[in-house]
């Protein structure tokens, strides 16, 4: 009987281990996780994200010329201990030609460490400038911005880690950051120097940002953020070093970008209208080979991107799109917007929310290549949430 009594207190041991009830901030609202290897609580919060795009173009390509879902994506997120919480994003993409499976994020973030500071640690979209830590499903608009994808290869993901500190300088709220990652990238593959076979600290990527918002009338908001990004050699700069017209080798080059965000965002809480303003512009230079003196030559280029958009109510809005690049690896005249070998896009989109989890887009512009005619292209985009999901970072 006393073995059989000892047996049960160690089995209600194992089994009723208390639940967390702790929450965390920012990706994914609360969750709970485990408290102990025999706990069965673990129970994070998820959500699914369908993203489709069709689009039809005067442009003679396949990829501005299709249907297809664009984008299925798993969040998921938990509570790790009392410093901190993991999320993870899974997408599943259709690039047009062919599809692919990614860890888009999969990092920690300990954001009580006390004295305002937070550490993320993994694969996460670098803190820089306003809109990067935003996936592209939840932007305003349909497509990456031309800049984004002419100096980062599309949206900055990294994998590293980036320390956070918020502070006040009396009623302002601040915060700034700084990010060191070994590995670095957008989703075109030239960016990050795949070709790079060792990783030492001068391929790493060093990135910074500081950011503040200003209360503009009861509920508006201004905000502004300074950007910096550098890696002495992390680039991958192909080279035609016997002049036959083909490339034949690849150099470590450097790249530095500095940049610029501004956003104002006016909300009417009485008629659940709002007005948000954006603009975000890129001061750029990278090594590029050249020819003429086979050396790597420094290449200046500089981008800016900005919509507006009007909410009408919590259902409908309607805007534009504007950005304008120069190319990273060229020569080109110094007027800003005559130069040779830039690029544009303009449009207009329209957004229907038809709840708070569905959402159907169309946006119809034109865009002016660098070399060829300017084209116009539509595109629909339908995009449903399932589940809980949100973002790391909002400001």
């Amino acid at each position: 009987m006393e073995l059989f009594t000892v047996t049960l207190l160690l089995a209600a041991q194992q089994t009723a281990a208390p639940s967390p009830t702790t929450t965390f901030p920012g990706f994914m609202g609360q969750g709970r996780a485990f408290t102990s290897r025999f706990d069965n609580a673990f129970n994070p919060a998820m959500a699914v994200v369908f993203d489709a795009v069709a689009t039809a173009s005067e442009a003679d390509e396949a990829e501005f010329n299709t249907s297809r879902l664009r984008l299925f994506e798993i969040d998921l997120a938990s509570q790790i201990d009392p410093l901190g919480w993991a999320y993870a994003v899974i997408a599943f993409e259709d690039e047009g030609e062919e599809s692919e499976v990614a860890l888009e994020e999969g990092a920690m973030w300990f954001d009580d460490l006390g004295g305002n500071f937070s550490l993320r640690g993994g694969k996460f979209l670098s803190d820089f400038g306003k809109w990067n830590t935003l996936h592209l499903h939840d932007r305003a608009y349909v497509f990456t911005p031309g800049p984004a994808e002419e100096y980062f290869g599309g949206e900055l993901n990294v994998s590293g880690v980036e320390l956070h500190h918020w502070f006040g300088l009396g009623d302002l709220p601040l915060r700034w950051s700084v990010g060191v990652a070994p590995e670095f990238g957008g989703h075109e593959t030239g960016f990050a120097g795949e070709a790079l076979e060792r990783r030492t600290p001068a391929n790493f990527l060093y990135t910074g940002r500081l950011t503040a918002q200003h209360d503009v009338g009861v509920n508006g908001f201004f905000q502004w953020g300074i950007n910096a990004l550098h890696s002495p050699s992390g680039l991958a700069a192909p080279a035609d070093t016997d002049g036959d017209g083909a490339e034949d080798a690849e150099f470590e080059a450097s790249q530095t970008t500095l940049g610029l965000d501004l956003t104002l965002r006016l909300p009417d809480p009485t008629d659940l209208t709002a007005h948000t303003a954006t603009l975000e512009t890129y001061f750029n230079v990278r090594e590029a080979w050249d020819p003429a003196d086979a050396a790597l030559e420094d290449r200046d280029a500089t981008g800016l991107w900005g919509y507006y958009e009007y909410a009408f109510n919590p259902r409908w809005a309607a805007g534009f799109f504007g950005a304008w690049w120069q190319s990273v690896g060229t020569e080109r005249g110094a007027e800003f917007f005559t130069a040779a070998e830039a690029a544009a896009t303009r449009t207009v989109f329209a957004t229907w929310s038809l709840s708070e989890f569905n959402r159907l887009r169309l946006e119809i512009g034109q865009s002016v290549p660098d070399a060829g005619e300017p084209s116009w292209t539509a595109a629909l985009q339908w995009t449903v949430v399932l589940g809980n999901h949100a973002h790391p970072l909002d400001w």
